[in-house]
């Protein structure tokens, strides 16, 4: 008897040991999160932060330095860890990401150095706005700075845009000018967004004189076709854009 009830104890003693090791266990293979004040803290410590400082606004009734209005977006940091679901904007003035911190209400510009880029999303139908830092050198310096390009397309050729601002001291305004820079053949372009700059871009042979080549080139025959099949007007972007993917994309006289 007394064997018998030595056992029972054994038994009994045993059960919940082994409860707790498949609630252990259903817990890892689950998923299952606990949102206690302890695993909330762990949490946190892994998720990745953003670092800057307090922004301060130069023009506080000047919107035209910054690209839209603020939204949500993420950060892409220079180790390819992204922060998703951040409240953005584009201080264009700046070249600057500013960041709303939502622990003290602050806005910040988060420190360039830590970024590789951001995306901005403006609405529901997931239109966004990519933006790239490269180093580069500016129009108005001889210097070589990081810089945050708009990424306008990417596949094959590529084609990006500085968007730029500039102050005007004598009246105290600010003037947008956007700033084309394409990627082709392992090097960076600067342009006007015209068909002439296209035409030299795209030319074949860069050895012969510019006037002669209009109507023997193969490479400019093919953006002429394109600009006009399509009654592109290169200034604007869209029209930019569309053609360049028309001709990575391999436009024929026949498209």
């Amino acid at each position: 008897m007394t064997e018998y009830l030595f056992n029972m104890q054994k038994k009994a003693l045993l059960i919940p040991i082994l409860i707790i090791f498949c609630l252990s266990a259903f817990s890892q293979s689950s998923g299952y999160y606990c949102s206690c004040k302890n695993n909330q803290a762990q949490e946190l410590s892994f998720k990745p932060k953003l670092r800057g400082e307090v922004f301060v606004n130069e023009f506080p009734r000047n919107d035209i330095q910054y690209f839209r209005d603020w939204t949500r977006g993420k950060v892409i940091l220079s180790d390819s860890t992204v922060v998703e679901k951040q409240h953005l904007r584009y201080n264009r003035y700046h070249d600057q990401l500013l960041w709303f911190r939502p622990k003290d209400s602050k806005i910040m510009v988060v420190d360039k150095s830590m970024l590789a880029g951001f995306e901005l999303i403006f609405d529901e139908r997931e239109d966004t706005a990519r933006f790239i830092k490269k180093k580069f050198t500016p129009w108005h310096t001889k210097d070589t700075t990081n810089v945050f390009f708009q990424v306008l397309v990417e596949k094959g050729i590529e084609l990006y845009v500085l968007r730029d601002i500039k102050y005007i001291a004598h009246n105290n305004e600010l003037h947008l000018k956007n700033r084309y820079v394409l990627y082709k053949d392992g090097s960076y372009h600067k342009f006007k967004p015209n068909r002439w700059s296209l035409y030299r871009l795209f030319r074949e042979d860069k050895s012969q004189w510019f006037i002669f080549q209009l109507f023997t080139d193969k490479n400019i025959g093919k953006m002429r076709r394109i600009i006009r099949s399509h009654h592109l007007k290169i200034k604007k972007e869209r029209d930019l854009i569309r053609a360049i993917r028309l001709y990575t994309a391999g436009f024929s006289a026949n498209d």
